[in-house]
């Protein structure tokens, strides 16, 4: 089939999976019901269409105006009453990532940049791209930050209401 027709199926796919995310009213449903969509479909259909280079550049740069387009004019005034905790906190996670990386590749026999990539912090919508454009094992790396989304969605709204029960017990100190 040509190319073409090929995205236009995985993007269909892609798009019932969405919608079944945003329904079902959890965080960041969208994106991992498109995710888990399209990935059974390739998984129980046994296909693997190849998707011309072009397709991934352009959803880079979709994905680049979307990130933009959350920027207001007073966002860097904010960022910068927080900038000192928010690099140190992104130097802490940079830090662990190598730390895991290194993990990985005596675990998994991985290679030290695909591990890195797999256990960095940041979305995997950036880090997936980045792994094509690097040339490491970008279905591995999906598959990290999938797993990755998917536990942190899970386990954060049990998260939240504990560190609600902790703050409202210890607000009256």
């Amino acid at each position: 089939m040509p190319p073409f027709v090929n995205l236009s199926i995985y993007l269909v796919v892609g798009f019932a999976g969405g919608l079944i995310g945003l329904y079902s009213r959890v965080p960041a449903g969208t994106m991992l019901g498109a995710v888990l969509a399209v990935v059974s479909f390739k998984y129980y259909l046994n296909v693997s269409w190849a998707t011309p280079k072009a397709y991934g550049f352009i959803g880079q740069v979709c994905l680049g105006v979307l990130v933009a387009l959350t920027y207001t004019p007073g966002m860097v005034e904010k960022l910068s009453n927080i900038f000192m905790p928010m690099l140190f906190s992104t130097l802490m996670l940079i830090i662990c990532g190598i730390v895991l990386a290194v993990v990985m590749v005596k675990w998994c026999s991985m290679d030290l940049a695909t591990a890195f990539i797999a256990t960095s912090p940041g979305g995997m919508s950036a880090l997936v791209p980045m792994a094509v454009d690097m040339k490491v094992n970008p279905t591995l790396i999906a598959s990290f930050h999938f797993f990755r989304i998917f536990l942190v969605v899970l386990t954060a709204p049990v998260i939240f209401k504990i560190i609600l029960i902790i703050q409202k017990k210890f607000s009256g100190f």
